[in-house]
């Protein structure tokens, strides 16, 4: 399991066990009242594989995600 906010903290990375990595919007979130998150995007692994690492890139578009059975990905966030 990892967490990782973006370089201008707008977003926050999580991977969990199931290779599931989501990406919410953390801006959003605090203006609403309501218990729903915004998730501005969503990935999973291949095979399922525990996300051990993630990364954001410098421009905060790209997200680079290591898995534990294997090397992992690079994913665009739009």
């Amino acid at each position: 399991q990892a967490a990782q906010f973006s370089h201008c903290g707008a977003r926050l990375e999580v991977g969990c066990k199931g290779g599931f990595v989501y990406v919410f919007d953390i801006i959003k979130e605090r203006k609403k009242e309501k218990t729903s998150k915004t998730v501005v995007a969503s990935f999973i692994a291949k095979d399922n594989s525990a996300v051990v690492s993630i990364q954001w890139a410098n421009k905060d578009d790209l997200i680079a995600v290591g898995f534990e059975k294997w090397r992992g990905d690079c994913f665009r966030i739009v």
